[in-house]
């Protein structure tokens, strides 16, 4: 729009000055009164659009007034026209924002933002017309160019209204915020909150007036925030893990766009120590159920929010403690405890594959609790290992159809070669975990001259598996008298 403006502006035909004098100060006068109407026409008409009809009724044009302004440098005058450019801005800005803070004013933040915008709306036009002004004085000037000087004067102002302007300011741009966390604020509202927060940023008032508050305001959110959640019935853990990660994210992005971005990592922590934190054991207590339906991703979120509060660690030791305790209860059952311990093992290591990245402290975590469960009983897990190696090594007995020769039972063979080194292969891993392995030892050296001497075992192939160093090392390291006996058999059945 400015660049349209100046454009028709250039096309604009106008009166040069002809006759010279000698510069002294009426002459100084006469162009800063050009100048100041050229500020008039820009701040008082309320809109740009109605600037080119007035400046060609009062022929008053940029190029005249840049002119006059160049006349006032080059003749000494600039230290002058400083003081009346400040001095002007002063004035302009105190009645803008007397206007704001009328009484009955509804509109207080947009009426303000208003101001901002006008300032800065117009601030391009003015630079190309004092850019003489600025390159020639204002650079060494404390201001440095036109635009410090206007914010300065505008900051100054802020100051001596403070009560007046710049705290209801802050207050208004906190509730703005709040209603955007609570789903309440439109697009209009969030762009005045971006506004306003620039303006913040370039009168150096941000970080000192408002960003404290901002933080105080938000901690004080979200824990209540937290409280309300974890004291609302029925609390899912899945949902609460979503919406955390999301609020984060959210009020990350929010800042990024709208605010400063240097006040993102401090309200991240506080929205993260709030929601996590506070609700810490909370979480803890519903993990189990996480890690029973294994829901990868929820597990995962969770693991990154734990992370984020540095917290990792309790999450290491309740996933240590849910396997203990799993594994703890499948001992003392009767049936089915190896396929259970096995299923569990498997579980247990999908979750850290899939949600953890295979940690190697949650990894050890498996280690140390199957270590503890399978040493509560470690002979009835030992006798029970052999036997399920005795199940899938031995013939299945098949019984014929209903009608054709009922009471006979005939032995097929076991499972699949690759299938049963498989779940050997799965069993064996168990065996690093067991403490009685010279009673394992024991019944799986029974139990096999037993399939050997019945001739009950499936495959002699699977049972010289067992017995081949790299699977054997997994039970002793030297062979006994029964295992001889074992191979014996195995080499007579050739």
């Amino acid at each position: 729009m400015q660049i349209q403006v100046l454009k028709n502006l250039h096309n604009i035909k106008i009166d040069v000055l002809t006759d010279f004098k000698p510069f002294v100060d009426s002459d100084y006068y006469e162009r800063w009164e050009r100048l100041r109407r050229l500020l008039d026409l820009l701040y008082l008409t309320g809109e740009i659009s109605p600037i080119l009809h007035r400046l060609q009724k009062e022929k008053v044009v940029l190029e005249d007034v840049f002119q006059g302004v160049q006349d006032i440098c080059r003749n000494g005058f600039a230290k002058k026209l400083a003081t009346d450019v400040s001095n002007y801005y002063a004035t302009l800005i105190g009645k803008l924002l007397c206007s704001v803070i009328q009484p009955g004013q509804r509109n207080f933040l947009e009426e303000l933002n208003a101001v901002w915008l006008l300032l800065r709306q117009t601030l391009p036009l003015l630079t190309n017309v004092l850019s003489f002004f600025e390159r020639s004085f204002l650079i060494r000037s404390p201001a440095r160019s036109l635009e410090q000087l206007i914010v300065s004067e505008f900051r100054s102002q802020l100051d001596k209204q403070e009560t007046k302007i710049l705290e209801p300011c802050v207050q208004q741009l906190l509730s703005a915020i709040s209603l955007w966390r609570e789903g309440l604020a439109d697009e209009s509202q969030l762009d005045t909150v971006q506004s306003i927060s620039h303006m913040l940023m370039k009168v150096e008032l941000y970080k000192s007036r408002f960003e404290p508050e901002f933080i105080r305001l938000s901690k004080e959110y979200y824990t209540n925030v937290a409280a309300e959640k974890a004291k609302r019935p029925g609390f899912d853990l899945v949902t609460y893990l979503a919406d955390v990660e999301s609020t984060i994210k959210a009020e990350h992005s929010m800042i990024l766009e709208r605010l400063d971005a240097s006040s993102a990592p401090a309200i991240v922590e506080l929205v993260t120590d709030a929601l996590v934190n506070s609700n810490l054991q909370l979480m803890l207590f519903h993990y189990e159920g996480l890690l029973r339906s294994r829901n990868f991703n929820a597990l995962q979120r969770m693991l990154r929010l734990f992370e984020r509060v540095d917290k990792r660690e309790f999450l290491r030791k309740s996933f240590g403690n849910y396997v203990k305790t799993q594994g703890s209860n499948l001992v003392d059952r009767e049936d089915g405890v190896i396929e259970s311990l096995l299923d569990l093992k498997r579980t247990a290591e999908d979750i850290i594959r899939e949600s953890y990245d295979n940690m190697k402290e949650f990894l050890d975590q498996i280690y140390y609790a199957y270590e503890h469960f399978m040493g509560l009983k470690p002979n009835k897990v030992a006798e029970l290992a052999t036997k399920y190696l005795d199940d899938i090594l031995s013939k299945q007995p098949v019984r014929p159809p209903t009608g054709e020769n009922s009471g006979s039972v005939s032995l097929q063979g076991g499972i699949s070669d690759s299938d049963f080194r498989h779940r050997a292969e799965e069993l064996l891993a168990l065996f690093k975990y067991l403490s009685a392995k010279d009673i394992f030892e024991a019944f799986y050296t029974r139990r096999m001259m037993r399939r050997l001497l019945l001739n009950r075992s499936s495959s002699n192939e699977n049972e010289k598996y067992m017995l081949e160093p790299v699977s054997y090392t997994h039970l002793r390291a030297h062979e006994t008298g029964r295992n001889l006996v074992c191979r014996l058999l195995l080499e007579k059945k050739k």
